[in-house]
């Protein structure tokens, strides 16, 4: 236990009440704190922030709104901020988010969840810290510091009791207080803890009332809460309101705040009518009523019916804020969204005004969507099937620092001409201009994410490198030396599964495939798993020891602290062999589906236009990784040619210890010929709807021909020419010691 300056003791919650709420909160993975007397319920990150929560420096000039959660937090503090300092609607600052503008003073407990990506890690957040907070740590509180810098009149929201608060809060600064209704507390509140990541309630409405009846709620217990405040309602700088009462009597109680905050508003202006500024008529029957528009459920300044040009949104007339949220947040998926700034726009905020966004949509932008629950997103698309939201471009962040935009227009029309199994779009990845299919999205950041493992081996390409190959040679060497192993019937990829697989399978192309032989397989291996989430991911984290893991990801989309924990083996392979390889799977496979010439398909390539490309920046991020001690690169070439020296090399690699004898029979296994009579003799035909069928017949399937210089005798010397121009151009830098240096 420890001691509060608050006098309170906390504790932190153990044992089967803490699994209990980590179960239905999966926003409470860092664990939760009591505080006694009052059962006050917080996450733990609240001892960080207590004692400087409780010895906060209030002002006389200071309003504090306090409330319960879901309580009419946000439209007071809205109310109060512009009664005082916006009283005429044109300050600013208004076109900013109220919490921007009304800091939330505790927000910072609520941030540590690990469903969350940090406020550290928003540019745009940290550089209005770094102006308001020069020289502060953001460690000790990033909204807490700056609600101590922001300028008079300050107002400042909480959902903390007066118990946790200074003793002298009320003979110091005017506080109002807000209660609502249980019933309608409780709904709203369910609700906020389904869409809020920091909670992620994954419940029913009736769990979370036994949670709400039984004080068991963050910032509960509720009754005790109001108590303290109704017991103070008589002080001078004290203002207890019914939410009920300022829906029903709105100016009535306007009247009575315009009292207690002695801001001297005419009834004009509380009605929303502007007194003489010199402001136009335009101006004055454009801007809303306070009544009407600010103490009102907010609906969009964005008219509904209008179609912007690029980079602006258009919104459907889909009504409340909360489809507002579920329309960024489908495309955001939860992380921060970037702009696009045009012509005359400074910065990120010059944009969201020219979008003429309402402020609660432009605060969840200036925040990112690290808050907004991917669960409560899946659950309300419905809402918007029909709803084409963006005109323009969207940018969002990921985990692994890249910028993903969506390829738009011409480049896209293209693209899906000549590649029919990308109906569903593309996304650029900036730094790196590396392509994927749009759904790379939505496993990007537990791609990023995925735990690798001391034991595992993963085999890292560019398609078409020899990946199967490498993936057949190790599995092998690692876990059936003696060629008797019974799961070694299974096709390679079941054996060794392919990461970053599922963002290929989700096209109109695939759409006939029977998922029963996948399904099969991923329940059980991942039982109780949900596979929205990932057959293939969650299939590699189910995969036994030890792990022999395929990627075609580069390592800049990876965890960072991959070859300091697995060992890597990355396979390169000539340009000239790789095109026309992945020429030939890309007509074969119908996740691509090219119907194009090879001389197109050369000029995608050497334009970097080819997915998983750029296909040099990927080599080389692994080539200045060569010295790594978990680090193998090997060359294709070199492996059909020297076979047993390269297998030998493997073999003191991986700590296999096969014997000469071994490592023969392992060459022989491995061959492409035996290979490739294996699988014709094990066809599987409930994959047939993964290829193109007269492809195979014309051409062969998967297994061609894995030769060494094919490139050359199918490539006109015109197209050699290219890849050699461009093969110079891009390797001048990568050294002497490297293969393919023109």
């Amino acid at each position: 236990m420890m001691a509060l300056m608050s006098g309170h003791t906390m504790e932190k919650l153990q044992g089967e009440e803490l699994e209990r709420q980590q179960r239905d909160f999966k926003g409470y993975d860092k664990g939760l704190v009591r505080l006694n007397p009052g059962r006050w319920l917080f996450p733990v990150d609240y001892t960080k922030f207590a004692d400087n929560l409780y010895k906060f420096k209030f002002r006389t000039s200071d309003v504090v709104v306090m409330t319960w959660p879901k309580a009419g937090t946000t439209w007071t503090q809205e109310i109060v901020w512009t009664m005082r300092n916006n009283p005429n609607l044109d300050h600013p600052l208004a076109k900013m988010g109220v919490n921007d503008r009304s800091p939330f003073m505790e927000f910072d407990m609520l941030l540590g969840s690990k469903k969350l990506t940090p406020l550290e890690d928003n540019a745009s957040f940290m550089d209005t810290f770094r102006k308001q907070c020069p020289g502060k740590d953001p460690k000790d509180g990033l909204t807490l510091q700056m609600s101590e810098a922001a300028p008079d009149p300050r107002t400042i929201k909480t959902h903390l009791p007066f118990s946790l608060h200074t003793p002298d809060l009320l003979d110091t600064a005017k506080v109002v207080y807000v209660a609502r209704s249980p019933k309608d507390v409780v709904v709203s509140y369910y609700h906020h803890s389904r869409l809020i990541l920091c909670h992620d309630f994954n419940g029913s409405l009736d769990q979370f009332t036994q949670y709400f009846f039984d004080d068991d709620l963050v910032f509960g217990p509720y009754w005790l809460h109001m108590k303290e405040a109704w017991e103070k309602r008589d002080h001078p700088n004290m203002h207890f309101i019914f939410y009920e009462d300022v829906k029903t009597n709105n100016m009535v109680e306007l009247q009575k705040l315009n009292k207690f905050l002695n801001t001297n508003l005419t009834e004009e202006q509380l009605s929303g009518g502007r007194s003489g500024t010199g402001s136009s008529a335009s101006a004055r029957s454009s801007r809303p009523r306070l009544t009407n528009g600010l103490t009102s459920t907010p609906k969009t300044s964005v008219p509904l019916s209008d179609t912007r040009a690029e980079g602006k949104l258009q919104l459907a007339r889909l009504g409340d804020i909360r489809v507002y949220v579920i329309i960024l947040t489908r495309f955001c998926c939860r992380y921060q969204f970037q702009h696009h700034p045009e012509p005359g726009q400074k910065n990120v905020q010059d944009h969201l005004n020219h979008l003429q966004l309402p402020c609660f949509l432009q605060q969840l932008l200036i925040l990112g969507f690290s808050f907004v629950s991917r669960d409560f997103v899946s659950q309300c698309e419905s809402d918007l099937n029909n709803a084409h939201v963006f005109n323009g471009k969207y940018r969002m962040a990921l985990m692994s620092g890249q910028v993903v935009e969506t390829l738009q227009g011409e480049e896209l029309e293209r693209q899906q001409r000549d590649f029919e199994g990308y109906d569903k779009g593309l996304v650029r990845l900036n730094p790196g201009r590396w392509l994927f299919p749009v759904d790379y999205t939505k496993f990007a950041d537990n791609l990023y994410k995925f735990k690798f493992r001391t034991s595992d081996v993963v085999v890292m390409t560019w398609p078409k490198a020899g990946t199967t190959w490498m993936q057949e040679i190790i599995w092998t060497m690692r876990n059936n030396p003696n060629l008797d192993h019974p799961l070694a019937k299974m096709g390679v990829n079941a054996r060794a599964p392919f990461l970053d697989c599922d963002m290929l399978m989700e096209n109109k192309k695939l759409s006939s495939i029977n998922d029963s032989f996948f399904l099969e397989a991923f329940n059980k291996q991942c039982p109780g798993k949900d596979p929205k989430d990932g057959l293939l991911l969650q299939m590699s984290e189910a995969t036994p020891d030890p792990r022999t893991i395929k990627t075609h990801l580069p390592f800049s989309l990876l965890t960072p602290d991959l070859l300091d924990t697995a060992k890597v083996v990355y396979v390169a392979r000539s340009p000239k062999d790789v095109v026309v390889s992945y020429y030939h799977h890309s007509r074969l496979i119908l996740c691509h589906d090219f119907n194009g010439s090879l001389d197109q398909f050369t000029q995608y390539f050497v334009d970097d236009d080819l997915l998983y490309g750029p296909y040099w920046l990927h080599m080389k991020e692994a080539w200045e990784k060569r010295d790594h001690p978990n680090m193998h690169f090997v060359f294709y070439e070199d492996v059909k040619t020297n076979n047993m020296v390269e297998l030998q090399k493997l073999n003191k690699f991986l700590n296999t210890n096969l014997t000469e004898e071994q490592l023969s029979e392992v060459a022989k296994y491995t061959s492409f010929s035996v290979m490739k009579a294996r699988a014709e003799e094990d066809d599987k035909p409930e994959l047939d709807p993964f290829f193109n069928q007269d492809v195979v017949k014309a051409d062969g399937g998967h297994f061609r021909k894995g030769e060494v210089g094919d490139g050359k005798k199918r490539l006109s010397p015109e197209q050699q020419a290219k890849i050699d121009q461009w093969t110079h151009q891009h390797t001048k830098d990568f050294g002497a010691s490297f293969r393919y240096s023109c």
